[in-house]
Formats: structure tokens, C-alpha cells, sequence
């Protein structure tokens, strides 16, 4: 299976570095958020950083123009239905994350991943939510993920 259209569920800290590494890499991302607010302010973090990149002479400024074109952002849960995985960068809270993920279950392609940025709850407990447990991985990416180039994979 390939992979090029990915949703990423929290728009805060890690969900908005996830957007920007997955962005930088040529992924189309769906970032979806609850709150309006949330997702402008991503959006902006997305753009400073890639500046940062560009003035440090890590990226230049079509590969930042580039990354930000692959950003799109939705309120609505049923926009990341059209993705090939989806990781869930929500607050760690366990009942939060499984509700994300039985709203979630009806939208999804039969082919699609389902990851969490969890650093602490059960993976197994967590897939338990979901139809697909053997199409759930842990995706912990480390803070601050434009910088810390490390996930681990559970």
C-alpha cells in the first residue's frame, strides 16, 4: 500500500509538527481540529517555522511554499475520510482518543492506517476501539517533531 494523503486528528503542539514534517516530505495532509482557532494558529506555527527552515538554510523557499501547499485544514471529522492513514494527535487522554476513534470509524477507507501520537496509553487498549486492530500502530513522535527527526514506531 502506498501512502500519500494523510489526517492528522489535534491541531495543537505534535499535531501541528506532524502536519509540518509530513508537509516537508511531500504528503498531502488534512489537518482536522475542533476548534477553528486552533487550525488558523497551526497553520501560522507551520509557516514560522518553515521561515525558520528557510533562514537556516535547511529548505529553500519553494520547498517551503511547496510544504505549505500540501496543508489543508477542516473542522468536519469526515474530511481525513478520504486518506490512506490517519494519526491522532489529540490530548492524552485515553476516553478522548477512543471517542476520536469510534467517530472516526464510519468515514475511513477500508485501506486505512490508524495511528496514535500517544506516549502512555495502551496501543492494544486503544485499536480495541477501532474495526482494524491489525491496522493500528503507536506513531510517538518526539517534541518538537520539525527538529527531533525520531518517531517511535509501537
Amino acid at each position: 500500500m502506498s501512502i500519500s494523503r494523510i489526517g492528522i486528528i489535534g491541531a495543537g503542539q505534535m499535531g501541528t509538527g506532524i502536519a509540518h514534517v509530513m508537509a516537508l516530505a511531500n504528503y498531502d495532509v488534512i489537518l482536522n481540529d475542533v476548534l477553528p482557532e486552533h487550525l488558523i494558529s497551526a497553520k501560522n506555527k507551520i509557516a514560522q517555522n518553515l521561515d525558520r527552515q528557510i533562514a537556516a538554510k535547511k529548505i529553500s523557499g519553494d520547498e517551503a511554499s511547496e510544504a505549505l501547499s500540501h496543508v489543508k485544514t477542516s473542522i468536519d471529522l469526515e474530511a481525513v475520510a478520504n486518506t490512506d492513514l490517519i494519526i491522532e494527535a489529540v490530548n492524552e487522554e485515553e476516553e478522548l482518543k477512543r471517542k476520536v476513534f469510534l467517530s472516526i470509524m464510519p468515514y475511513l477507507e477500508e485501506h486505512t492506517v490508524l495511528t496514535s501520537n500517544t506516549s502512555s496509553i495502551s496501543i492494544t487498549r486503544l485499536a480495541s476501539s477501532t474495526d482494524r486492530q491489525e491496522k493500528f500502530l503507536g506513531f510517538h513522535f518526539m517534541n518538537q517533531v520539525p527538529i527531533v527527526q525520531l518517531v517511535e514506531l509501537i
